[in-house]
């Protein structure tokens, strides 16, 4: 039976490691952003990409070497975000057709995101 300390800092190791690595990448991509256009501005806003994967490969190890209970909550969780999530996002797209302010796509991630911990945090209150 794993060490659920352990496999928690393994967690917490990976998934640090993944943000650091988004947020340096966006940095650079950002101030690399201005100076370019066309293609090469594209090509270079893609630069945060792989520290979002190495934050989903984290969250997958995680969820892979977990136990049982921690997966169920996991999923409750994600079902319950995914949902609160589409209902923020879908609210606001009918609010923008009525002339609300434009948001750009990257604020969907946030928002599901927000929606996921809290919604850990919902279930994390009922387990107890």
């Amino acid at each position: 039976m794993p060490d659920p300390t352990r496999h928690a800092r393994r967690y917490a190791t990976r998934f640090t490691i993944g943000m650091a690595t988004y947020v340096v990448l966006l940095v650079v991509a950002l101030l690399a952003a201005d100076r370019l256009d066309g293609i090469a501005r594209m090509l270079v806003m893609l630069l945060p990409v792989p520290g979002v994967l190495l934050v989903a490969w984290a969250l997958w190890r995680y969820l892979v070497d977990a136990d049982e209970m921690v997966r169920r909550d996991q999923l409750v969780s994600l079902a319950l975000a995914f949902g609160l999530g589409s209902i923020i996002t879908f609210t606001y797209g009918l609010l923008q057709l009525a002339g609300a302010p434009e948001l750009g796509w990257v604020w969907v991630f946030p928002v599901y995101a927000g929606c996921w911990l809290l919604a850990h945090l919902v279930q994390t209150l009922r387990n107890r």
